[in-house]
């Protein structure tokens, strides 16, 4: 009776664990947009979702296997250093989000915002970390392209020189007083104020005066 009993609570056990596993499991997969996976403190993997073991496989090009060292499967030194960096913070305690980005430039390399945690223990000792990433490419593209068009209308503005306020025209040659006391032709203070360029003409009015003659025969032609 008592081999019964202990081989039934075996089963129960085994059950239980089966039923906490396949609770974790679809805790873990539940997120459709976001990665998550864990290790332990020599960066090895605990447990992993399908987002992450797809996005290893779409930036690096690996597949994943549980027990294995996440490193290993980074091929930039400069993302691995990165990584393990991370790592290490957490590893001591420190929980944190920073916005990374990660993977092979001849593959796909992608900007995520990576959620670091510590796992502990029920003695409060670190055990291992979790990480939890969502895919923020896109809204890095069009950060990147609202800045370079910020940029650009901000080249443009300083381009512009608007000309305002009272100006001090001289009534009889029509030169400009400047800010500095200086008296200059119209045109040249027109240039240096603003992007204008000139070019010399002669209206009707100071062509009959002073030109008659060419007046009398543009006019003639219908020139004028």
């Amino acid at each position: 009776m008592k081999k019964q009993i202990s081989l039934l609570s075996r089963e129960d056990l085994l059950h239980s664990l089966e039923d906490s596993y396949a609770v974790l499991k679809s805790v873990v997969e539940s997120p459709k947009e976001i990665v998550i996976f864990a290790l332990d403190c020599n960066y090895k993997y605990l447990v992993f979702n399908m987002n992450h073991c797809q996005t290893m496989k779409k930036i690096w090009g690996v597949t994943i296997e549980l027990n294995s060292n996440m490193l290993d499967y980074i091929k930039s030194d400069n993302d691995r250093e990165k990584a393990k960096n991370n790592f290490d913070r957490t590893l001591k305690g420190e929980s944190f989000v920073i916005e990374e980005e990660y993977g092979d430039v001849d593959l796909n390399r992608r900007f995520y915002e990576n959620n670091y945690n510590p796992i502990y223990d029920d003695n409060g000792i670190v055990i291992g970390l979790t990480i939890f990433l969502t895919d923020i490419t896109e809204r890095k593209r069009l950060e990147f392209e609202r800045n370079r068009l910020i940029e650009e209308l901000q080249e443009n503005l300083d381009k512009v020189k608007l000309l305002s306020g009272m100006l001090p025209v001289c009534g009889h040659c029509k030169k400009i007083r400047d800010d500095r006391g200086y008296w200059n032709r119209i045109e040249d203070y027109i240039r240096q104020n603003s992007e204008a360029e000139f070019t010399h003409s002669i209206c009707p009015e100071c062509l009959k005066e002073q030109h008659p003659k060419t007046y009398e025969r543009l006019k003639k032609e219908g020139k004028i």
